[in-house]
């Protein structure tokens, strides 16, 4: 297993990032783009670590011969926007044949096009199939840790492109559907085009209901928010949703359900891998066999194991 850090700088185009490959002993890896105003290089190097190693945990669990990845990007000023992300491609072009990317938090479609005016392997989104696989991954992974009975109700966190899919793939089988997001206009236009409802922020972790979704950036349940959660399971879209992997035996330990979000959120990642690093493989397999890991990751909480230790025990039987 190897991980390997590559700075990704270019000061005239106003480009600051990073590159982190977490390959599993994989020689092909897989992992989306991410922008963000972080603070400093530290806090966007800490979160390219922990944003591949999530990668290849999906990637392991999903039973895809992938390793993890992902690319921050320190948020460019905007008159400088399309050289950083056209300086960015240029960047990754040594990794052809060994790196996959697309889309993720702050990313936008025109970055991407940007990116792969220079390196190829850069996977747009143009239909939403990617978002929409989380969407499914996050149903099949809820209805799991519900012993197989489908939830009637669902709150979700951010109504982003993988917040709007969750809620609609949710309210499309009939369950009730909430949504917040920090943009309270933008949470109003996805709860009425999925047909549910906007939620307040400050409603979300208490929500009553069968389902609690994160699908914003990731750590933002914690110990303090877990202590009023009240739905039957939490089931998240977004990579790395507790602050720390304590906060799994704190919603347990109230009995509520948590299914590992490198399950629930590994929907994309199924699809863009089996679509083009796999040359067309059918992901149907693959979707079914991390519902199947969502069960027995809830068993394994329920029965005093940690969460590492959980997804230790799951790896070790991939």
């Amino acid at each position: 297993m190897g991980v390997e850090v590559v700075p990704l700088q270019d000061q005239a185009a106003g480009l600051d990032a990073v590159l982190v490959f977490d390959d599993g002993g994989q020689p092909v890896c897989a992992g989306g783009t991410r922008t963000h105003a972080y603070a400093h290089a530290a806090a966007a190097l800490d979160d390219a670590r922990a944003l591949a190693r999530a990668m290849r945990l999906k990637n392991a669990l999903a039973g895809l011969p992938v390793g993890g990845a992902k690319i921050v990007v320190r948020t460019p000023a905007p008159s400088t926007r399309a050289a950083a992300f056209g300086a960015l491609g240029q960047k990754l072009a040594p990794f052809a044949g060994r790196l996959h990317t697309a889309g993720d938090l702050g990313t936008t479609p025109a970055d991407l096009r940007a990116m792969q005016q220079h390196f190829e392997a850069v996977h747009v989104d143009d239909d939403g199939s990617l978002a929409r696989a989380v969407g499914e991954t996050v149903w099949r992974c809820a209805v799991a840790a519900l012993d197989g009975h489908a939830p009637g109700s669902v709150a979700v966190q951010g109504a982003g492109d993988i917040g709007g899919a969750v809620l609609a793939r949710f309210v499309r089988a009939g369950a009730a559907g909430h949504v917040c997001d920090l943009d309270e206009s933008r949470a109003r236009e996805v709860a009425r085009a999925a047909g549910g409802h906007a939620l307040d922020g400050a409603g979300f972790y208490p929500a009553p209901v069968d389902v609690l979704s994160p699908c914003a950036r990731g750590g933002l349940l914690d110990d303090a928010r877990a202590r009023v959660v009240r739905a039957r399971a939490v089931v998240g879209g977004a990579n790395n949703m507790l602050s720390h992997p304590a906060v799994a035996r704190a919603l347990v330990d109230r009995g509520v359900r948590v299914v590992p979000d490198p399950l629930s959120s590994s929907g994309a990642v199924i699809v863009g891998a089996c679509r083009h690093v796999l040359d067309g493989v059918d992901p149907a397999p693959h979707f079914a066999r991390v519902a199947d890991l969502a069960a027995q990751a809830v068993s394994g909480l329920q029965r005093g194991r940690t969460l590492d230790e959980v997804l230790a025990a799951l790896l070790a039987g991939a």
